[in-house]
């Protein structure tokens, strides 16, 4: 068995059908211990994407998609943690840009504007200021449904190493926070296996 296999960037809900298959078709093939997720949560319901560009965003990638609710994102999300988690021994979920999305829409007030997230999104408010820094996507996936004992969110300051391998930093960030380019990664991490670009770079030990 594979110690651990990491994934593409997933953006649950908006996955292309066939490369869902093909992942869950891997997976079965290669019966890796643990499965390592980026950018897990999409955020298209509470993208700010769509203030900046409210047609082709707004109307095209969200109303017309049926993309709106926040509720049912999450909900999406717990459903397909739930098929992943049978998969694997762990499932981690590491911290990444789109999770952030929802930190940002709450810590910017902007669902008390938007008037079929509002009731949910207080909700979510409310915990993340009573719980600081904890990551409102967990405990809006987990406000839905139980999720199996084998799932792991991570932080955006946790190590998460297989093999000496760095599997816990999405790959956006470097230095004090900045752009995490190829030399910032390798620099920061060591060897590493990221996500976040979309496509396939190495660099030695950094991949």
């Amino acid at each position: 068995r594979a110690d651990a296999m990491v994934l593409g960037d997933y953006h649950c809900g908006r996955s292309d059908p066939e490369v869902l298959q093909a992942t869950y078709q891997m997976i079965r093939d290669l019966q890796p211990k643990k499965v390592i997720l980026h950018d897990f949560f999409d955020g298209h319901s509470v993208s700010h994407h769509a203030e900046k560009e409210p047609i082709t965003q707004g109307i095209h990638q969200i109303q017309d998609l049926g993309h709106s609710s926040l509720e049912q994102e999450l909900a999406q999300c717990g459903d397909e943690l739930r098929i992943l988690a049978d998969m694997a021994d762990e499932i981690v979920v590491v911290m990444s840009n789109h999770h952030e999305f929802l930190w940002r829409y709450l810590n910017e007030g902007r669902f008390m504007k938007d008037k079929e997230n509002a009731r949910f999104g207080l909700k979510l408010a409310s915990y993340m200021a009573e719980q600081d820094l904890n990551d409102p996507v967990e405990h809006g996936i987990r406000m839905l449904g139980n999720l199996p004992k084998n799932i792991k969110f991570l932080s955006r300051l946790d190590d998460y190493k297989v093999r000496g391998y760095q599997l816990g930093a999405h790959g956006d960030k470097g230095v004090g926070f900045g752009y995490g380019s190829m030399k910032s990664k390798e620099e920061d991490y060591g060897q590493s296996v990221s996500g976040h670009v979309h496509k396939a770079q190495s660099m030695r030990r950094t991949h």
